[in-house]
Formats: structure tokens, sequence, C-alpha cells
């Protein structure tokens, strides 16, 4: 299933309906995919679920309304069991970054994590879920999908924020302000916390 936010909608791209019958389910051949995704961006519909038999064939029908942009980044943790956060447009959120033109998604994770939040000594442990986020860029339609990794890095470190990426705090957290900072965040960041190993 691809799990897709456009502002404070979602839309559900699944093989099946998803269960939830507060989400209204359409099958793929009901609807027109161009203005359901108009309808969600002016909020005129909160939430969907479409599905198809050939789940892969609907998420590249769904790509060709946007322009994809790949990006990468890090759920960082360190010998404490606390992780990395930074705050950034008075929200927390993860750090994260386009991929060049020349790096693999893995190179690129540990770059933008390197570069946003100052720390250095990062370990990539294993990959994580991807999430999707589709917004308004100067006219055009983008869909960023981001490639998420665990890592590591040593809490023994002087950290910075980017500031020129508008970042303006960087700071480990333990569970409980995890938790608390999750009231202040995306839904993407929050869907990807939901299933992340925290402690």
């Amino acid at each position: 299933m691809y799990i897709i936010f456009i502002n404070d909608c979602v839309i559900y791209l699944a093989q099946k309906p998803i269960g939830n019958k507060q989400v209204l389910a359409k099958k793929y051949n009901e609807i027109d995919l161009e203005t359901v995704i108009e309808k969600l961006e002016t909020n005129a519909l909160k939430s969907i679920c479409i599905y198809h038999d050939d789940l892969e064939g609907l998420w590249r029908d769904f790509k060709a309304h946007c322009t994809v942009i790949e990006a990468a980044g890090g759920l960082v943790f360190n010998e404490k069991d606390e992780t990395l956060w930074i705050y950034r447009h008075n929200t927390w959120d993860l750090p994260k970054g386009k991929v060049e033109a020349n790096e693999n998604l893995e190179e690129a994770a540990l770059r933008e994590v390197s570069e946003e939040c100052g720390v250095t000594g990062l370990v990539l442990v294993a990959p994580m879920q991807e999430t999707y986020h589709m917004y308004n860029l100067k006219g055009r339609r983008v869909l960023k999908i981001t490639h998420w990794y665990q890592m590591f890095a040593n809490s023994d470190q002087n950290l910075s924020p980017q500031l020129e990426e508008n970042i303006t705090k960087v700071v480990w957290l333990d569970l409980l302000k995890t938790k608390k900072v999750l009231e202040n965040t995306y839904d993407n960041i929050k869907l990807l916390c939901r299933f992340a190993p925290l402690k």
C-alpha cells in the first residue's frame, strides 16, 4: 500500500479497501484520478482509498500526474536510545534532503543528516520504509518520495543546525520528549515513527 499525504489530506493506494469505514473507498476504474487529486489539494476531500488489483500499475499512473523528487534521510539513535530531531518552520522534523545526481540513496541520507545537523560518525544501520508527500512548487505538482534509514551516532559531539536551510535547532530527545514533539510534526513523520524501533 502507498500512503500519500497532500497538505492535511491523505490518499491510500491499495489492492483492496483498507477497512476503515471513515475513509471513502473507490475502485480505480470508478474515478478520475486527476479530479480526486485536485479535490484533495483543495481540501474538498479529506481522505480516499483507491484500490486496484494491479497496485504497481496504479502507482505508475499516480506518479504520472506529478514531478517526482527523490529524497533521503535518517532516524538517528545514539547510545542512550535518544533520537535526533531538527526544528524548522515552527515544526519538528527529521533530517532529510534531495538526492543529488551523483549519489545513491544511502550516500544522500548520510550526507543530508550530517549537513543539516552537524553530526559526525554516522553509521547506517538499516533501511526503513519510504514516505510520500505531495505539494505545489512554483505552479507544478511535486511528489516527494523520501527513503528513510535507521542510523547511529554518538551523543558526545557538538551539533549545529544548518541555518541556511532554516533549521534553528538540532537536539537529541529521549522517548518521552520524542512523543511530545510528535504532536507538532508532519503526518508522514508520525507514520514513520509509528513503525520505527523507538525504545
